[in-house]
């Protein structure tokens, strides 16, 4: 409620101080308003240094979440050291902008603080100057008044740096809930592939990790895959291969061209790179949702070679994963995360 009661007091403050001094207090008024663009400048400045902190405070944050989740791999090749200078470099940088925004708020402050002192002086030279003789009684009834200025003048920095830090952080968000929601209907072609043998047709296809096409773009001629076919995506590193699929996902814009999935109303399934476990069960992570089908679960096992996984479990397929059960090893969350994309589609 500072946003309004400031304001509310500090007019109240200066029709009293009026009752007293008459236009003597304008003197006082004058000088406080002219500190208002210099309050606006590093207001201004504390935002813009706000903005940048916060993107640098995101930046270490995930590099924070990759190297704890990759943290096995990080002490297998001894690359602590390099990894924690890059979390230092990304810690420098925030701290660096959050030192530029705590020496603004100290000269703001400074500067609201140091003022009722100040006013006090021009107000008494004013009224003395407008041939206007002081009294005990008008010079501590003034400097009461004055002093019942402190509370507004030195909150009202805090109070707009508030406001300014809420803006950003609002911004933000406002900005994330702008994000286009995703529409397979208007990414996916409406028609199924041209040959009935074709599961999926890309043709004259470009896409792009951004909806402005500002990022590497991929473009894919002509693409059809075989119902039933086992196909490699095999390229140097950077080509695109994780694009393609994320294209195929539909987790990419796409800017032009065609992409036809055969009965795309059934789904299909995914099983990416790094595998996703839920903590639960094996079969709550297999079945994800689905009913319970005895003899499809026992052939999705089968396929995905989860049997002798299954066996050397205390608990078989009820054993639980993740922070309050068991550690799988990177091939068995790939073997689960898969017989979970085969279930789903199956």
């Amino acid at each position: 409620h500072e946003a309004w009661g400031l304001p509310l007091q500090l007019a109240i403050t200066l029709y009293l101080l009026h009752q007293q001094v008459g236009v003597a207090f304008v003197g006082g008024l004058i000088l406080a308003l002219l500190l208002v663009p210099v309050n606006k400048v590093i207001a201004t400045r504390i935002m813009a240094s706000n903005q940048e902190m916060l993107q640098h405070k995101d930046a270490r944050v995930k590099l924070i979440t990759e190297l704890l989740s990759g943290i096995r791999v990080v002490k297998f090749f001894g690359w602590e050291q390099a990894l924690g200078a890059r979390v230092e470099a990304c810690r420098a940088r925030e701290l660096g902008r959050l030192w530029v925004i705590k020496y603004l708020d100290a000269a703001c402050v400074y500067l609201w603080a140091a003022l009722p002192v100040v006013i006090s002086i021009v107000i008494f030279i004013t009224y003395v100057l407008l041939g206007h003789q002081l009294t005990a009684t008008k010079v501590f009834t003034a400097l009461a008044l004055v002093r019942m200025l402190i509370l507004p003048l030195n909150n009202f920095p805090w109070v707009i740096n508030g406001l300014l830090e809420a803006k950003v952080s609002l911004d933000r968000i406002q900005r994330f809930l702008a994000l286009p929601s995703h529409n397979p209907q208007a990414y996916y072609s409406p028609d199924p592939p041209t040959e009935p043998s074709t599961v999926l047709e890309l043709h004259e296809a470009l896409f792009s990790w951004d909806s402005a096409g500002s990022s590497q773009e991929t473009f894919i001629s002509h693409l059809e895959v075989k119902k039933g076919a086992l196909v490699g995506i095999v390229g140097k590193v950077g080509c695109g291969k994780s694009s393609l699929l994320a294209a195929i996902a539909g987790e990419l814009h796409r800017l032009s061209g065609r992409v036809a999935v055969w009965e795309l109303s059934k789904g299909f399934g995914l099983a990416t790179q790094e595998p996703w476990i839920q903590f639960a069960t094996i079969r709550d992570n297999i079945l994800f949702g689905k009913t319970f089908d005895a003899q499809l679960y026992k052939e999705v096992l089968e396929a995905c070679a989860l049997g002798d996984d299954l066996r050397i479990l205390p608990a078989g397929d009820q054993t639980e994963v993740g922070e309050r059960g068991v550690t799988l090893s990177g091939g068995q969350r790939a073997r689960i995360a898969l017989a979970r994309a085969v279930y789903q589609v199956s």
